[in-house]
């Protein structure tokens, strides 16, 4: 039987990283940007503006701008086609955007106040939301009128959620520096840690790489999940 191992540790050994460009055309503070998964010839990133800009990564230009949202935009994620973009905002709607177009084509309505954070699965068929309402909702792609599955257990606004390993689990940061681990399939809690109080935050990206995941943190936390058989 595998036995799941989960590694939190300090880590501040982190390369600096000079920019040798600035592009403009937001008007409002940028909380995301993505690099489309097919090919890294695109990028998006979301504002407080209320749109999304699709940009060419090669010559560094505004290909398209979508209509706007209701509030600003915090999150956004490609699917892993590349064809489909989900972005989750301040108004608690997440949505689904055609990634040539820049048209929003469906929407997810579940949460009750702002959507921090909304991810697509490995495979695509599935997507995850996590809000201000302290909870996390799983989607099917097929299906998206109402959630396949509630998620509870954070005690305060969930700041980051995302699949790993093969899709099997959902991982989720929040407000109050708890780090929970989900069944995707029950919803069922693996595993919790808190490591600060109420008024500390961890938040920041998950970024995937085979079965290992990496998640960096205020404070230069990050969490590494391993299978030990």
């Amino acid at each position: 039987q595998k036995k799941m191992m989960y590694k939190f540790e300090n880590h501040m050994d982190i390369p600096q990283i000079e920019a040798f460009a600035t592009l403009e055309g937001h008007t409002n503070s940028i909380d995301a940007v993505k690099v489309d998964p097919t090919g890294g010839k695109k990028f998006i990133s979301g504002s407080h503006d209320r749109t999304i800009k699709i940009w060419d990564l090669n010559t560094l230009k505004c290909i398209k701008t979508t209509s706007e949202d209701s509030k600003g935009i915090w999150c956004l994620d490609y699917s892993p086609s590349g064809k489909e973009i989900l972005s989750s905002s301040g108004s608690g709607v997440c949505k689904i955007w055609d990634a040539k177009t820049g048209k929003a084509t469906e929407k997810l309505s579940a949460h009750k106040g702002s959507t921090y954070w909304g991810a697509y699965s490995e495979s695509g068929n599935l997507m995850v939301t996590g809000g201000f309402d302290k909870t996390i909702y799983v989607w099917s792609r097929k299906k998206t009128s109402k959630p396949a599955l509630k998620l509870i257990g954070n005690q305060s606004k969930v700041r980051c959620v995302g699949f790993f390993n093969d899709d099997k689990y959902i991982l989720s940061t929040s407000q109050g520096g708890e780090i929970t681990i989900f069944d995707a399939k029950t919803g069922d809690i693996v595993s919790q840690q808190i490591f600060f109080g109420e008024r500390e935050e961890l938040e920041g990206n998950i970024s995937y790489c085979g079965r290992a995941m990496r998640k960096i943190g205020g404070g230069c936390q990050f969490m590494t999940t391993h299978q030990d058989c």
